[in-house]
């Protein structure tokens, strides 16, 4: 079994800690006040170090990000976020959690200066955590349900996967009697074990959560480094030669199939383009004319639907056109009739001739009726 050191700081200062370790043989040993940072057991090498630190020090929210690396994402996320932050993003550090939808993502944001003033204090008492996280993830949670435990004088809550949040005891009903909540499943104990148990069952799905990410990853010791390389480095050993060997022989090949290919393109490009001297860009000049088909094609569909809309309004007396704008395949009619009856018989005429129209804006001006009609062909429609 790994050696486990597990530090739950009781507040920014990082001053004071409750801790609990686990030996060799599984055997438990916990703090049972709160003591000094400094006063925590030294951790050797083989020991895996989580500290937990109050979830309200941390902004957790969503963001909208587009298609990006990962290690692109925290940048994307703060300038996403920019205006609803009160610091500048060049002090804050984010860590994006998980996608939640398409596009949209679980982040959270802790100011720079407070992180490293705990790596600081870390690294003076010799200790080089594993994994840093909010303590409301270190929760179990389930489905449809909120997770709450009593720690500290504190009310730690994990209301979804990559949401939660913790407020003092005092504050908490008050919360619940003006929030609708799902139901609570309230955890009685307020020892660290609930904390372990988790760290234990899920490291891996938690590794998300660490915010050591980036440039505050930890760096991995030498000596322990030093434990693993003698297999790598002879199986690249043993993969560069024969890597060398596929890749002369498959850029042979490719290079084989280049001019093969090249000759074919160029015979069907002269069958295409009989008056061509050479074969110039193929795969331009078939796109340009693509387009030009496409549109062509579009040009033709805007004025059968401005001729067949335009045909139904004017054959309806007491009605003038007042401005008509077609743009993106949807003409924008605005018009003027003499009652809501003439213009709700123009709608229907509109839609039996199997066109999509919404009406915005109608409104009374002296003794007519102006509004402006949204007209699409039945295709189009969403």
């Amino acid at each position: 079994m790994e050696k486990i050191l597990l530090i739950c700081l009781t507040d920014q200062t990082a001053e004071t800690v409750n801790w609990m370790t686990v030996n060799d043989s599984g055997e438990k040993t916990a703090s049972q006040t709160p003591c000094l940072l400094a006063d925590c057991p030294r951790p050797d090498i083989k020991t895996q170090i989580f500290i937990l630190f109050p979830g309200e020090e941390i902004f957790i929210t969503t963001a909208s990000l587009p298609p990006a690396r990962k290690s692109h994402q925290a940048a994307a996320a703060l300038y996403a976020l920019e205006e609803k932050l009160a610091e500048d993003v060049s002090d804050l550090h984010a860590v994006v959690f998980c996608e939640n939808t398409s596009g949209s993502y679980s982040v959270g944001i802790i100011r720079k200066a407070l992180l490293e003033n705990w790596l600081q204090k870390f690294e003076a008492a010799n200790i080089k955590p594993d994994l840093l996280l909010p303590d409301i993830f270190a929760l179990p949670w389930q489905t449809e349900h909120w997770t709450a435990l009593y720690f500290n004088h504190r009310v730690l809550v994990r209301t979804d996967l990559s949401q939660g949040f913790a407020v003092s005891e005092t504050h908490y009903d008050l919360l619940l009697n003006k929030q609708t909540h799902p139901e609570i499943l309230t955890l009685k104990t307020d020892s660290l074990d609930i904390f372990l148990n988790q760290l234990e069952e899920n490291f891996q799905k938690l590794l998300p959560y660490n915010l050591l990410q980036g440039k505050y990853r930890q760096k991995t010791e030498f000596h322990a480094l030093k434990k693993t390389w003698a297999l790598p480095v002879i199986l690249c050993a043993s993969w560069l030669i024969l890597l060398i060997g596929l890749t002369t022989t498959k850029y042979i090949m490719l290079a084989s199939e280049s001019s093969g290919l090249n000759t074919q393109i160029s015979a069907l490009y002269m069958q295409a383009y009989p008056q061509a001297t050479a074969v110039i860009s193929p795969q331009f000049r078939i796109e340009r004319e693509i387009k030009q088909l496409k549109g062509t094609q579009q040009n033709q569909s805007s004025l059968e639907l401005i001729a067949k809309s335009g045909n139904i309004l004017k054959d309806i007396s007491q009605t003038r056109i007042e401005n008509l704008n077609f743009r993106d395949d949807e003409l924008k009619a605005s018009i003027q009739t003499k009652d809501f009856q003439v213009l709700e018989q123009i709608v229907n005429k509109l839609q039996k001739a199997r066109l999509v129209v919404k009406q915005s804006d109608a409104a009374r001006s002296g003794e007519n009726v102006t509004a402006t009609l949204s007209i699409k062909t039945s295709g189009q429609e969403e």
